[in-house]
């Protein structure tokens, strides 16, 4: 039953993207009903791919380089912004001061600090201001596999600080590895 649902909510889904805004509220609604872990899986992929061409095209990053933040926050919230553990929040689990920070930046350049767009700028001016030599290397960093894997593992062990530093940098960049084998 399930999978027959799935097939004509794919359906609706292609009919509204070729029809009216009738269908396409149709279509929502359908989407909507589907079981809450496709429709999670589907918004981490979709949330994915809008982070990727945001760095890409905001932040002027290489697809390396932009592979290499992409596993960093796959680790962190599978591209949720509203994730929360404990007292980190967002798509690159910030906590203490640098939490604060993203609130107050978002207000005051008229984002939500719960959206995915307003923790990509966010990330963006961090990055510049904050962290200039993590945006530096960013930059910096051949548009290869082995330049995924450096993005992944420098942006962890310098941005994210993860307890478990080398371990955490190492797995992110194998992560990276993946993404640019997607994205290339």
């Amino acid at each position: 039953m399930k999978s027959i649902f799935k097939k004509i909510t794919v359906l609706v889904l292609l009919i509204a993207s070729l029809s009216s805004p009738l269908t396409s509220y149709a279509a929502t609604t359908a989407q909507t009903s589907v079981s809450s872990s496709s429709t999670a899986t589907t918004t981490a992929e979709s949330n994915e791919h809008k982070v990727f061409v945001f760095l890409k095209k905001h932040c002027k990053l290489n697809t390396a380089a932009a592979c290499g933040v992409l596993a960093n926050i796959k680790r962190e919230s599978s591209f949720n912004p509203k994730a929360s553990s404990g007292s980190c929040y967002g798509i690159c689990q910030w906590t203490g001061s640098r939490k604060s920070a993203l609130k107050s930046w978002c207000k005051k350049h008229g984002y939500s600090s719960s959206s995915l767009k307003g923790q990509c700028y966010y990330l963006k001016h961090e990055l510049k201001c904050s962290y200039p030599k993590v945006w530096k290397y960013l930059h910096k960093v051949s548009n290869s596999k082995s330049g995924a894997y450096d993005a992944g593992y420098y942006f962890c062990y310098h941005f994210e600080r993860p307890a478990r530093k080398s371990s955490s940098s190492r797995t992110r960049g194998e992560i990276a590895q993946t993404y640019y084998k997607k994205y290339k």
